[in-house]
């Protein structure tokens, strides 16, 4: 901004009015035929926390962009939010200069540590149209015959690094954190009314929301000893439409009822840290009181009956499995043919009397 300033001309007084200046930054002043932007949607973030990377072209030539990979991400965890099949470019205007502009791809990137960390610049190799310098050499030259005189050329063009400030977690961590960054709720079910004694059933926790999903866990639930649990099942339904990471978590255990009568599943408790509010914040859930239905005597006479079975019977099964098709049944088949030689030496014995 330059102000105004005061005069005398010929005795009379005036004040000029001022002039604002824009200055544009570097990535902006580059503005020149195609040139690529990083967008980042933070600077400053916390260990395990999101940030959103998104790449465009912009361009008022016409070009061409040959096949390229996005750079090595190092110190982050990295997840694919949008990666385009083909580039579809829609028009912008610019400080009055018309653009097309196409989304390279947007990825979520979760800084491990903390530390400045550096996130590097895409590079595009492009193929695009100049005008033919011959046609220079021709003072009569008309425009008409401009798109006969082309040329291509290949060059490398290159979006600018971004450095990121990575901050610690705030201390001490909660005892029950385990790893959750971003703004979630918790709740858990079963899956059935009716419980039955000995039939299995599905207990499914959700956690929703947006975060870090896949670098946390849940915390170790105490289940009763009257059931017997089944490693859990673990699925993430991602939500396609935001450019943050979102969706649902849900861990289905399959538990089985040994006892009827009620069986209590306890709270589960989870702490996090809340981007929005920058503090620690708890999770909890009620704890499920399940009827179980059957009958408990009947269960124990039949374990009972299986436990009551002695030595000897035990040994008998086994003689008789390991005796199958042995010694009995060659004894059998050796008496019946020794008893048939008998009977036909007998007769022949007799025949002449």
């Amino acid at each position: 901004f330059i102000p105004s300033i005061n005069g005398k001309i010929d005795g009379k007084k005036f004040t000029s009015k001022p002039i604002s200046i824009k200055i544009k930054n570097k990535s902006s002043s580059k503005l020149d035929n195609i040139f690529i932007v990083a967008e980042i949607n933070k600077d400053e973030i916390y260990v395990g926390e999101q940030i959103t990377l998104s790449y465009f072209l912009y361009k008022n030539v016409n070009a061409s962009v040959e096949p390229f990979q996005m750079p090595e991400f190092t110190g982050f965890w990295v997840e694919d939010i949008f990666t385009p099949r083909r580039l579809n470019y829609k028009n912008k205007i610019i400080n009055g200069v018309k653009y097309q502009i196409a989304n390279l791809g947007q990825k979520a990137l979760f800084p491990m540590t903390a530390d400045d960390v550096i996130i590097p610049s895409l590079k595009l190799k492009i193929t695009m149209e100049v005008n033919s310098k011959k046609k220079g050499r021709d003072p009569f030259f008309d425009p008409f015959f401009d798109s006969f005189f082309k040329e291509t050329k290949t060059k490398f063009i290159f979006s600018e690094e971004k450095k990121i400030k990575v901050n610690e977690l705030p201390k001490p961590l909660p005892k029950n954190f385990t790893g959750g960054i971003g703004l979630f709720t918790l709740n858990h079910k079963v899956d059935s009314d009716s419980l039955k004694l000995n039939e299995g059933f599905v207990y499914k926790i959700h956690v929703k929301g947006t975060g870090n999903f896949g670098l946390f866990s849940l915390p170790k639930i105490t289940f009763s000893d009257e059931l017997e649990i089944f490693p859990p099942a673990n699925k993430f339904e991602k939500d396609s439409f935001q450019n943050e990471i979102s969706g649902i978590q849900t861990w289905e255990y399959i538990l089985i009822p040994r006892k009827s009568g009620i069986i209590n599943i306890p709270s589960i408790e989870m702490s996090y840290f809340n981007t929005d509010t920058e503090k620690w914040t708890t999770l909890s859930t009620n704890s499920l009181k399940l009827k179980i239905s059957g009958d408990n005597r009947y269960n124990e006479e039949k374990l009972g009956t299986y436990n009551s079975q002695s030595i000897d019977e035990v040994k008998d099964i086994r003689y008789i499995n390991a005796d199958i098709g042995k010694p009995k049944f060659v004894k059998r088949n050796f008496s019946r043919l020794m008893l048939s030689i008998y009977s036909v030496a007998l007769i022949l014995i007799m025949g002449p009397y």
